[in-house]
């Protein structure tokens, strides 16, 4: 399997970041987990959107889903010039219920499912096999574990939630939100967020073999984070970063 980082802060990037987006692909499968303010552009260096057979968004805050709205009118021009045949089907949460009816729109593009309606049922798509866990957040968030040749287990963005760990038991790559610094870690309890800290022990009581920290706040110094993740991890910690490929 193979992890392309497209994106990794959060509320908002740093100067030519992008917020929130992964491509994942195994074999001839490819597909987008969140979509944040960006990714479109970073994704077309890597990859040609026309190929892709899905996408997954873990909940419905603009810094993970915004670029699926440049998504969509690069789906209609493909549609219409014939480069692509199929319409892309779109995996996310059915609230807030205003952003639902603002997709709901774009049906001549998106094949919409309910991700409601998938919890406690395997998706599957092309050579992947995708398992949905509802997340402590402040709206209706999914983390997913994604089972080919081996697994990743992305968090989405949560709270301290010990269903996350039963979801990432035995990844081969943890790619967990490590939003906050210990200091700040009253703020956690409000935001639905986890400190890099929490994102390591996670990470060991499941006993994950690989840890990538990600859904950074950009005042933040990242290395500081990446300490504070390898004391709860007992064991060195990757930091995503835009372009970057991993290859587990």
């Amino acid at each position: 399997m193979e992890l392309r980082v497209l994106g990794c802060w959060s509320p908002y990037p740093r100067a030519g970041g992008s917020c929130s987006g992964y491509l994942i692909s195994e074999g001839e499968t490819h597909i987008l987990v969140d979509f944040g303010s960006g990714c479109f552009s970073r994704l077309q260096r890597y990859f040609d959107f026309r190929r892709l057979q899905a996408v997954v968004i873990s909940h419905l805050h603009p810094d993970h889903f915004l670029d699926v709205f440049t998504l969509r009118y690069a789906l209609r021009a493909s549609l219409w010039n014939g480069s692509r045949q199929e319409k892309l089907p779109l995996y996310l949460p059915g609230e807030p219920a205003v952003e639902i009816e603002r997709l709901v729109q774009y049906r001549e593009e998106f094949d919409l499912h309910i991700m409601e309606e998938c919890s406690g049922l395997a998706i599957n798509i092309g050579d992947l096999r995708l398992q949905l866990c509802k997340t402590e957040h402040p709206v209706t968030t999914f983390a997913v574990r994604i089972e080919g040749a081996s697994t990743l287990v992305y968090s989405a963005d949560t709270a301290w939630d010990p269903d996350i760990i039963k979801l990432a038991e035995g990844a081969d790559l943890f790619l967990c939100e490590a939003s906050v610094l210990e200091k700040d870690k009253e703020y956690v309890s409000k935001a639905g967020h986890l400190t890099a800290h929490q994102a390591g022990t996670i990470a060991r009581e499941a006993g994950v073999k690989r840890l990538v920290i990600t859904h950074f706040f950009p005042e933040y110094d990242l290395k500081t984070l990446r300490l504070e993740a390898e004391e709860g991890f007992n064991g060195p910690v990757e930091l995503a970063q835009e372009g970057l490929r991993y290859i587990f």
